[in-house]
């Protein structure tokens, strides 16, 4: 009986697996079509279990709306995608980033700063290249010159072997100027 349960709880969840990964890709193909049409996937988000999947769907609805200006919707999914996995895990990170890209979209500096500041100290193994340059720029964009070159020095020692270092040293002198 014991052994029975098992194995059909473990087909039970390979087979919710199975659909909520079909459902995602069918969530994929909408935005692959360049659809903006986002209540198409919306529907079908609502059909999926919670779960790695659910999140990554809610993730590309999410890049939707950030995508279509529509910043308050992102955040809102952003958020629940938190909310939902651990901070270690790749889908919290990614929720993280974006939610930080839509408070700078929106201005909100100081709030786009202190998220891009968490995402960095988290040392998850992130690519942190881009998130540096975006913390930088937030702290330009908040009238914080200091604090920008600050950023990008560290950059410059973090990132001496990224090709996109000529980057930093450029703007590094702009800022000084």
């Amino acid at each position: 009986l014991a052994g029975s349960s098992f194995f059909g709880f473990k087909y039970y969840q390979e087979t919710r697996t199975l659909r909520d990964e079909a459902l995602y890709f069918d969530i994929a193909k909408i935005f692959d079509k360049n659809d903006s049409f986002a209540s198409g996937a919306e529907s079908i988000l609502a059909k999926m279990g919670d779960g790695l999947q659910k999140e990554r769907a809610s993730l590309l609805l999410a890049d939707n709306h950030f995508q279509k200006q529509e910043y308050e919707k992102a955040e809102v999914i952003y958020s629940t995608v938190m909310s939902s996995s651990l901070p270690g895990e790749i889908n919290y990170q990614m929720a993280q980033v974006g939610l930080a890209y839509s408070y700078e979209s929106r201005a909100d500096y100081k709030k786009a700063i202190e998220i891009f500041k968490l995402v960095i100290d988290a040392n998850t193994g992130f690519p942190l290249f881009e998130i540096y340059l975006s913390l930088s720029k937030c702290h330009e964009l908040n009238n914080d010159v200091s604090n920008a070159l600050l950023i990008l020095r560290e950059m410059q020692i973090k990132f001496l072997e990224n090709p996109q270092l000529e980057k930093i040293v450029s703007r590094i002198k702009k800022l000084s100027a």
